[in-house]
């Protein structure tokens, strides 16, 4: 499938995502994008140079008669305004997460897509890990019984650069559009929220009811969030996202069987019932990855892009669709309506892993 021709492809933003996420996992699928596209020229062209782009543009309407896909790795705020004409102009779009700032602008992306027969996809990479996956199977087996309670937190201290990828570490960052609210949209519950919050509502299906949320915001952008959650089968979930401390980067789903936790960003399982291990369940399938990252070779990032040239192939929807953002954009919204100050957010409690 992979070495057959593939649709024209334009990279829509050449920021961080797409340098060291996007452009080497498309080489390894061999399908090269036939235009990038970035206001700031000078960039795109440095970028096309390297992985041998025979054209660069200054936006996507330029390119719009001449591609037939495109991933769109702007800052948030855009998404809705970039994808929509692509979208409606039947272009096969990938946007990355999230899929737009407001419920209003993902149902109205989905509405396009639906509309103009294009595949759309949101960039929630972690559907593809192995774990989750297999952690989605064990839930829906009953091998935990009846899921009473998660526990999550997702945080790294963005004050320590090397400790989040960024500069000598290999996140080189060309712009930092989340360090403003006029480019970001929110803060960290709009960053690392919609991941998390679109594994759970995956695993456990729909949200019955936001409890709580509370952040840091004092005028600015979040750095730090906790949000309560009751799901309509009846569990409870505690989360917490912070750029400003490290949390347990692990995730706890606790049933009347047994407990398991496993960590976010890689394939692994630090804790299971005895129960589960007898079952034939086996995150290590395709372990040659398991610790290559969301963009290492063969990894979730990859199989993403590799699913969404299936979907468009076979006229199906993508594993990771674009309804399927619909509800994790209600979610920040209403957690954002019904926010409260958080007592002091670089000295609160993660949830216990």
């Amino acid at each position: 499938m992979l070495r057959a021709a593939k649709p024209r492809l334009a990279v829509v933003g050449c920021g961080a995502v797409a340098a060291y996420g996007h452009l080497p996992a498309l080489a390894r699928l061999g399908w090269r994008p036939t235009v990038l596209v970035d206001v700031r020229r000078e960039r795109a062209e440095q970028l096309a140079e390297r992985w041998g782009i025979p054209r660069v543009a200054p936006s996507a309407s330029a390119v719009l008669g001449d591609i037939d896909a495109a991933v769109v790795a702007v800052p948030p705020l855009l998404h809705a305004p970039v994808s929509l004409p692509l979208l409606r102009a039947g272009v096969h779009t990938l946007v990355e997460k999230p899929l737009s700032v407001s419920v209003a602008d993902a149902k109205a992306m989905v509405a396009a897509a639906a509309a103009s027969g294009a595949c759309l996809a949101v960039g929630h990479q972690r559907r593809f890990l192995f774990v989750n996956r297999w952690l989605r199977a064990a839930i829906r087996s009953g091998a935990l019984g009846r899921v009473e309670r998660v526990c999550a937190g997702d945080g790294t201290n963005y004050l320590d650069g090397n400790a989040v990828g960024f500069g000598d570490a290999g996140w080189n960052l060309p712009s930092y559009w989340r360090a403003a609210a006029a480019t970001s949209g929110g803060g960290v519950l709009l960053d690392k929220g919609p991941h998390v919050l679109d594994m759970l509502l995956w695993w456990l299906g729909p949200v019955a009811e936001v409890v709580d949320y509370a952040d840091d915001n004092e005028g600015g952008m979040e750095a730090d969030a906790q949000v309560e959650l009751r799901f309509e089968c009846g569990a409870g979930a505690t989360l917490a996202f912070s750029r400003l401390r490290e949390l347990s980067n692990t995730v706890s789903i606790v049933g009347t069987k047994g407990r398991v936790e496993a960590a976010l960003h890689r394939n692994a399982i630090l804790r299971m019932p005895e129960s589960l291990r007898r079952r034939r369940y086996d995150v290590r399938a395709g372990s040659a990855c398991l610790d290559e990252g969301m963009w290492g070779r063969g990894g979730p990032g990859e199989r993403q892009l590799a699913d969404w040239l299936g979907a468009i192939r076979d006229s199906r929807k993508s594993a990771a669709p674009g309804s399927s953002a619909v509800p994790v954009a209600a979610l920040i919204e209403q957690c954002y309506a019904l926010r409260r100050p958080h007592s002091n957010g670089r000295r609160a409690t993660a949830p216990a892993a």
